[in-house]
């Protein structure tokens, strides 16, 4: 029966043996349904495309996972921090940075992380060419994604708009993070001033400012 399959199928996920082994990368899995869906990825023929950004795919599976991006619902929440996404795959990934085993660790520089796509990413600042650059200004970049995130700067159409005051930007993420600005429970206290913050980010740069050690020093002057 059609149950008995997708049981015997679901069984294959505990097998520790995986048979089907890609010879273009380091995948290898128990399922050869799963084998030949990766197979595709190194496909050149890109023919599903997201009808809102630029994003190409050559399974129509990912092409279906990444339209959910454009997606307001985000149903998949963090229970440690306050991410959320409406991809569970990403939560699961983002579930791993608290994770605090960092077993892959950099070559070059002291750079550890918990998963193997931050170590690939991270390499990347190790590489002079800066591949990805930008028509408007002098910027470049390792990754088309930072180059991405840089372009929406000189997107004058400021959509995303504060509800409490003034503030406006071009980016929903940028707009999430300034209304935590107005948010009177300061949970980021510090130990040894008066400071506080909403912000964790904000709460860590305050933070270096009470380090007395001072390792970076000029070599002209004091």
């Amino acid at each position: 029966t059609g149950i008995k399959r997708l049981l015997k199928s679901h069984l294959l996920t505990h097998n520790n043996s995986k048979d089907f082994k890609c010879n273009f990368c380091d995948y290898a899995t128990s399922i050869e349904k799963r084998f030949k869906l990766h197979l595709l990825t190194h496909n050149d023929s890109k023919d599903f495309k997201c009808d809102i950004c630029d994003y190409a795919t050559n399974t129509k599976s990912y092409l279906k996972r990444h339209i959910l991006i454009h997606s307001d619902s985000k149903d998949f929440k963090c229970e440690i921090c306050d991410y959320d996404t409406s991809i569970k795959s990403r939560l699961n990934s983002h579930l791993l940075t608290h994770n605090v085993s960092k077993d892959f660790k950099c070559d070059i520089c002291d750079y550890v992380t918990n998963t193997k796509p931050n170590l690939r990413q991270h390499i990347l600042i190790h590489n002079d060419s800066k591949d990805f650059k930008c028509g408007i200004c002098n910027y470049a970049t390792y990754t088309k994604y930072n180059l991405k995130q840089h372009l929406s700067i000189h997107n004058d159409s400021k959509d995303f708009k504060c509800d409490i005051c003034d503030y406006a930007t071009n980016m929903k993420y940028y707009l999430k993070k300034h209304v935590l600005i107005h948010n009177e429970a300061k949970d980021f206290k510090c130990s040894i001033c008066n400071y506080g913050t909403n912000i964790k980010s904000r709460f860590k740069s305050h933070f270096l400012t009470h380090n007395s050690s001072k390792n970076f020093k000029c070599d002209i002057c004091d």
